[in-house]
C-alpha cells in the first residue's frame, strides 16, 4: 500500500515527516514562484529542513530512475528544467532547441524525461489553487467579460471581481471597460463594501497593474503602485500563462455568469451593479461553499481586514470642439452640452464609475452616463432650453446652428436628432 501511493520521507531532526507526491509538487512550485523557506514553512506547518531538502532535490523519489539513459542529457538538466515550463512541456520544441545546443540522443529521451516534469507541475497548480490563506492575508482580483441584454440592445460588460481567499466573501461590479481608473475605482467600492482592505490582492498580468515582467525583475504600472502602496496592501502576480494559481477569483467570475447572468435582462448598467450585489449579498455569500464547507458571510465575520484610504487620481482629459448641434463625440458617441459652450473647446473627463464630465475653463458644463453601445447619441433636454427665443434673433455668424424650430422641439422631448 505504501509503494502504491509513493510516499517520500525525510529525516528532520530525529522525527520522519512523510511527504506525499502533490505536496512535493506544490513545496517545488512555491519555492520556484520566490517564497522564502521561512514563508513557505510558515504556511505549511512543515520543518524548514524538509523543505530545503525538497528545494535542493531534483525529482521525487517515487519515480522510476532511469540514470544509465539519461546520463546523456545531464549537460543539459538545468536548461530543460527552466525551459520545459517556458515552452509549456512542448517535448518537439525541447528537443529542437538540445539539438540546436549539441545534443546527440533521441526525442523519445527527452519526452521521458519532461513527462514526469509536466505531472509535477500541473500537480504543483492544482495544490496551489488549494492553497489556503489565514483571515484577512489575501484576495483575488480577475476580470471576465459577458454579453446580455441591456435596454435594447445586446451589451458586452467587463465583470471585475474581487474574492477573499480566507472567507470567498465576493464583490462583484460591471463596467464599460478594463481601464486603470475604473480598476482603481472598482478597488475603492470593493474596499468600501468589504469595510478594509486585505494584507496581499493576487493578480494575473494584466496591463493596468504590471507593465513589464521579466524572470524576477516586475515593473508595475507606477499609478496601480501608488494606489496600492496608499491603502497598504502588497500586489502579487501569478506566474506569467498560469493564471490558474488564482483559482478562487477564476472559479467566482464563472460563477457569477452562470448563477447571476445566464438568462438576465437588464433596464441600465445601474440596474445591473443594483441586481449584482444583492445577488452577492442574499445569494453568493450566504450559499455552503463547496470547497471550504462554510457560509462565506458566516467565514467572512472572521477576517481582519485593513483600513482602507480614499484615493484620488488625476482625470486623463480629451479635448473636444463642442458642435453646432451643442454635441461633444467621444468613442463613437455623442453627449450634449449646453447650447451656448456651441463652438467652445471643451475637455472630457472619464470617471471611475461609469459616468463622463464635460469641463470648460475648469468649470463642470455637463455629465452624463457613460453610453454601452456605439453610434449612440445621449442628450440633455435642458441643454437645448432658451434656443427658441435665440433662433429669432441669431446672427448669422454665430457658433450656435440655425435650425428649425422643430428640431429643438425634438431634442427637448426626447425625439432623435
Amino acid at each position: 500500500m505504501e509503494d502504491q501511493r509513493n510516499l517520500h520521507q525525510h529525516n528532520c531532526g530525529g522525527e520522519e515527516r512523510v511527504v506525499g507526491r502533490e505536496q512535493w509538487a506544490e513545496i517545488k512550485f512555491l519555492v520556484a514562484s520566490g517564497w522564502k523557506i521561512a514563508r513557505i514553512a510558515r504556511e505549511t506547518g512543515m520543518d524548514r529542513k524538509t523543505i530545503r531538502k525538497i528545494a535542493q532535490s531534483e525529482e521525487y523519489q517515487g519515480y522510476k530512475k532511469r540514470e544509465k539513459r539519461e546520463s546523456i542529457l545531464a549537460p543539459w538538466r538545468e536548461f530543460i528544467i527552466q525551459r520545459s515550463v517556458q515552452v509549456d512541456f512542448n517535448a518537439t520544441k525541447l528537443y529542437r532547441e538540445l539539438v540546436e545546443k549539441g545534443y546527440p540522443g533521441s526525442y523519445s529521451l527527452v519526452k521521458e524525461v519532461i513527462r514526469p516534469l509536466r505531472q509535477q507541475f500541473r500537480a504543483a497548480e492544482l495544490a496551489f489553487m488549494r492553497f489556503e490563506t489565514p483571515p484577512g492575508k489575501q484576495a483575488q482580483v480577475d476580470w471576465g467579460t459577458y454579453t446580455l441584454p441591456i435596454g435594447d440592445e445586446s451589451t458586452r460588460v467587463h465583470i471585475f471581481v474581487m474574492i477573499l481567499g480566507y472567507s470567498r466573501s465576493m464583490y462583484v461590479e460591471f463596467t464599460c471597460n478594463e481601464r486603470l481608473e475604473t480598476l482603481l475605482q472598482c478597488h475603492q467600492n470593493a474596499f468600501a463594501w468589504f469595510g478594509g482592505c486585505p494584507e496581499e490582492i493576487l493578480y494575473d498580468n494584466m496591463k493596468t497593474v504590471v507593465l513589464d515582467r521579466k524572470s524576477n525583475n516586475i515593473h508595475f504600472h507606477p499609478g496601480f503602485l501608488d494606489f496600492a502602496n496608499l491603502n497598504g496592501f502588497t500586489p502579487r502576480l501569478c506566474r506569467p500563462l498560469r493564471p490558474q494559481t488564482k483559482g478562487k477569483v477564476e472559479s467566482g467570475v464563472k460563477y457569477v455568469k452562470r448563477s447571476f447572468l445566464a438568462g438576465e435582462s437588464f433596464e441600465s448598467l445601474e440596474h445591473l451593479n443594483q441586481g449584482g450585489l444583492h445577488w452577492v449579498r442574499n445569494v453568493a455569500d450566504q450559499r455552503l461553499h463547496g470547497t471550504t464547507h462554510r457560509i462565506p458571510a458566516e467565514a467572512f465575520l472572521e477576517e481582519r481586514l485593513r483600513p482602507y484610504h480614499p484615493y484620488a487620481w488625476s482625470q486623463r482629459g480629451f479635448s473636444r470642439t463642442a458642435t453646432r448641434d451643442c454635441m461633444v463625440s467621444y468613442e463613437t458617441n455623442r453627449y450634449s452640452v449646453p447650447w451656448q459652450y456651441a463652438g467652445k473647446n471643451v475637455e472630457i473627463q472619464a470617471l471611475g464609475n461609469n459616468k463622463l464630465r464635460i469641463v470648460y475653463n475648469g468649470v463642470t458644463i455637463a455629465e452624463h452616463d457613460k453610453l454601452l453601445g456605439r453610434f449612440q447619441i445621449s442628450y440633455q433636454k435642458d441643454h437645448f432650453r432658451g434656443l427658441y427665443q435665440r433662433e429669432r434673433t441669431v446672427k448669422p455668424n454665430s457658433d450656435v446652428q440655425i435650425r428649425p424650430l422643430a428640431f429643438y422641439e425634438r431634442i427637448a422631448s426626447g425625439g432623435e436628432i
